[in-house]
């Protein structure tokens, strides 16, 4: 909210005056991110899973992720030409990762 990337910076007036549905779904959003990040725990202890796939799909939600929002929601629409740098962490995340 303070250094958007194309937007004017927000205030917290400006995030409280949205609708309520808005905030439902991302209250939501937070509830399936949680429930996906317990069960990725649960399923590590697995002897039959183990932590191998563990790290996998660590790794893979944090990428599917990023690509979600740059591809479906483009949140990077509009922005100048200093954004492109992102890829540069997400090159290495999946590198060095």
């Amino acid at each position: 909210m303070r250094r958007p990337v194309s937007w004017p910076t927000a205030s917290n007036e400006d995030y409280l005056k949205g609708r309520a549905s808005l905030h439902a779904i991302g209250i939501l959003g937070g509830a399936i991110w949680g429930a996906g990040t317990i069960a990725n725990f649960v399923a590590s202890y697995v002897p039959m899973i183990g932590p191998g796939h563990f790290f996998f799909s660590r790794k893979g939600n944090t990428m599917i992720s990023a690509i979600w929002g740059v591809f479906i929601w483009k949140e990077f629409h509009g922005a100048g030409a200093r954004s492109r740098v992102f890829w540069l962490p997400c090159f290495c995340f999946l590198y060095w990762g």
